[in-house]
């Protein structure tokens, strides 16, 4: 990897790791030296994905520069027919020493696709509650060598009979069920989520693989099937009505999915899931961070964001009921008394998206998911309704 283009990654990994929660006690000076280690790796590795999307890439500490090891141009030819040399000598012997890979990416022996050991670390919460998620998405200093383990390169030190696949290989080695048919998009790159923060920019924030080893990942399969029984590649955004294209693979939408007990959109459809209905809802990331249709409480204007939510999955419950701000988002839809006090709080964001039964007029109505016309308004109607209060 490039000196600069090393410098410009390390930052970004080094950015997600000043945001984590465990990393926040630790000074800048440490986190620096831990970059790189098991402690410091373990927490960053999930922003450190190989363009490829099947391994991760890592700054090998034990390399040494090819400046301290005396490379130069003139003796390059040498060194290549010293490694052809050696190659052919353990070609002739029964038994070869096994391929050392960083982290997480494919060994290839004898044709047959073989995954390195890895062991599966969770990521720890960052601030972003995964509660009831369908699909959650489940090391020394900088100055010294730029040397990188993945999956599109190899340590010059080692790997030397390890040729990495192409990109093209490796997909169609992983099969995957394409519940929806040929109606979905295929996905040619990822500049459109170029608009998001920088540090958003990272397989953490934005849904990027299956959590199943063979890539038949059940909520994918989910929204793909239901969208091509009702004939549908593109649906409109709940807030801005902009239309979003969906994808076979992920990440599906510019944007999320999530399932509400209230069909807020004529479009949204009617879908089954653990015997339970309830209406499959897209929203666009440019609403979920606030910058196409930002919108505030009507009763408390307190503005509501989704700028913490994993884009391109699906959420198992209503995200607008998730986070009641008020006491008016806790009140009965038939008779407009509280269902439940506001100081009382339900433990997880899906018990707000349940049938609940009203203890005064006893009617059972998932009641905190509410239309979102009674409950919201834009931000700059928010701001030109107070100006006309102040004039008065």
């Amino acid at each position: 990897m490039h000196t600069a283009c090393f410098q410009a990654f390390e930052e970004a990994a080094l950015s997600h790791l000043k945001g984590h929660t465990r990393a926040k006690g630790w000074p800048d000076k440490q986190k620096i030296q831990n970059l790189w280690t098991k402690r410091g790796y373990d927490l960053v590795y999930k922003a450190c994905e190989c363009l490829c999307g099947h391994g991760h890439i890592r700054k090998d500490l034990e390399v040494m520069p090819l400046e301290a090891m005396g490379y130069n141009q003139e003796n390059q030819e040498n060194m290549d027919d010293k490694k052809r040399k050696r190659k052919k000598t353990k070609s002739g012997s029964s038994t070869a020493k096994s391929t050392t890979i960083t982290i997480g990416l494919p060994t290839f022996t004898q044709g047959n696709v073989k995954r390195s050991e890895v062991q599966n670390v969770p990521h720890p919460n960052s601030g972003r509650n995964r509660t009831n998620s369908v699909s959650s998405i489940t090391s020394g200093s900088s100055t010294g060598s730029s040397s990188i383990s993945s999956a599109t390169g190899q340590s010059p030190s080692s790997n030397e009979g390890f040729h990495p696949p192409r990109r093209a290989a490796l997909l169609q080695d992983r099969s995957r069920h394409d519940s929806g048919g040929s109606i979905f998009c295929r996905r040619m790159d990822y500049s459109s989520f170029n608009v998001l923060p920088k540090q958003k920019i990272n397989s953490y924030h934005i849904k990027m693989e299956d959590e199943c080893s063979i890539g038949n990942d059940e909520t994918r399969i989910f929204i793909l099937s239901n969208l091509a029984s009702n004939k549908l590649n593109k649906v409109p955004c709940v807030l801005c009505n902009s239309v979003l294209t969906v994808y076979d693979r992920y990440p599906l939408i510019n944007g999320t999915f999530f399932l509400s007990p209230r069909q807020h959109n004529r479009t949204c459809i009617q879908v089954k899931l653990e015997g339970k209905s309830s209406f499959l809802t897209p929203i666009c990331m440019g609403c979920l961070e606030g910058r196409t249709c930002a919108v505030v409480c009507k009763f408390c204007c307190k503005p509501w964001t989704g700028g913490h939510l994993v884009l391109g999955t699906m959420y198992s419950y209503d995200i607008f009921a998730a986070l009641p701000c008020c006491p008016e988002r806790l009140k009965c839809n038939n008779c407009n008394n509280l269902v439940i006090h506001p100081d009382q709080r339900f433990s997880f964001f899906s018990d707000y998206s349940q049938i609940v039964s009203c203890p005064h007029c006893g009617v059972q109505e998932a009641h905190f998911a509410k239309n979102l016309p009674s409950i919201f308004m834009r931000r700059d109607e928010a701001r030109m309704r107070v100006t006309r209060v102040n004039s008065a």
